[in-house]
Formats: C-alpha cells, structure tokens, sequence
C-alpha cells in the first residue's frame, strides 16, 4: 500500500473509532467463527473456520450446551456467485474480521491501529473481488466442527452481527475502492459493530 493510501486509511480509520465508545482490553479468550464456503459431493456444507479474540468474556466457553467443537456459523446467500469468488470473499471478510479482533484487544494503542489498519485493506479486497454483487445473511448458529453439523440459532445478537457484516461490505462497496471517502468510516464503524455483537453472543 502507497503512503498516500496509508495516511488516508489512517485518517478515516481515527474518524470512525471515535464512533465508538472505547473498551478497555481485558483478558481476552479465542472463540472459533466460521463461514459456509462451498458444498461437499454429497451435498453437505463446507465450513471455513479461523479463530478471533474475544474481549470481556463472561459466560461458560461450551456454546451451544453439548458441542465444545462447535463454532459461530453464519451462512451468506452467496450461491449466486462463482465459487471461486465466494471462496476468494469470504477469507478475506475472514481474514479482515480476526485482524479486527486482534485490533480490538490490542493493548498497544499504535499496534491496534496498525491492526485495524490491517482489517479495512481486508475488507476493501473482499469488497473488491465482490464488485457489484451483493450478498445477505441467509442463517446462522452454530457448526459442529467434528461433523460438519450445522444448529440453527436466531439469537438476535448472531443475527446482528452477520448483518453489520453484509452491511460492511456494502457500505465498503458503495465507497469503492478510493479509501478517502467518508464511507469508509461507516463500513468500518458497522464491522466494528459486527464484532461487538460476537462479544455479546458469546456472553448469554
């Protein structure tokens, strides 16, 4: 990334942090999301799945009750798109949220700007290789990530922030791929908010 780009990320990335009230990092633990990427030969869900650090973790760590392998699933109505696109989108969407987890409980002030510097160029690509198409949460819950089983959980915080992800990625559409617009504070604000929404998940 050119300086130019730099600094102007920078700039924009400062305005959209200051949307937010800040949390201090506290010990954090490392939960598993996941995102359906593809279809087996049989027809079952394929399950990409990465690790995030969780700030202000409350709750018992085994959710839903019974499956300690279970991750957070969230599944895009994507079916539309090549499936090397949607496999090419969603690692980065991947790739950008757990760096912007890493921001989140970053104790090192400059460090988690670097991080969260990190997560928006991820985003950015992740739009970019969308183009123009569009995509919407279609379910979400929880995989089994020794069976591939997929259990379904509305619960609104999930459903939230799957949301404030496809959200991010069209407000980082909208913006195209010029970071010096204004709407690019707003995508990163809603990814932002994404991420709170897993800390809540995680909290019940």
């Amino acid at each position: 990334m050119n300086t130019i780009r730099k600094l102007l990320l920078a700039a924009v990335l400062a305005a959209a942090a200051s949307l937010l009230l800040p949390a201090p990092a506290q010990a954090n633990e490392t939960v598993t999301f996941c995102f359906q990427t593809d279809t087996d030969s049989s027809g079952g869900d394929v399950w990409d799945c990465h690790q995030i650090p969780l700030t202000d973790r409350l709750s018992d760590p085994e959710l839903p009750p019974g499956c300690p392998a279970c991750g957070l699933a969230i599944d895009f109505e994507d079916d539309h798109l090549d499936p090397k696109v949607r496999a090419e989108y969603l690692d980065r969407l991947a790739t950008g949220f757990a760096t912007l987890g890493e921001s989140e409980t970053a104790d090192d002030p400059d460090l988690a700007d670097g991080l969260r510097l990190e997560a928006t160029e991820a985003f950015i690509d992740a739009a970019a290789t969308l183009g123009d198409q569009k995509v919407t949460p279609e379910r979400t819950g929880w995989v089994d990530q020794a069976t591939g089983e997929f259990i379904a959980d509305d619960y609104p915080p999930i459903e939230s922030a799957a949301g404030f992800l496809s959200g991010g990625l069209r407000a980082t559409q909208a913006a195209g791929p010029d970071p010096s617009t204004n709407d690019v504070s707003t995508a990163v604000w809603l990814f932002e908010s994404g991420y709170h929404c897993f800390v809540v998940a995680f909290e019940r």
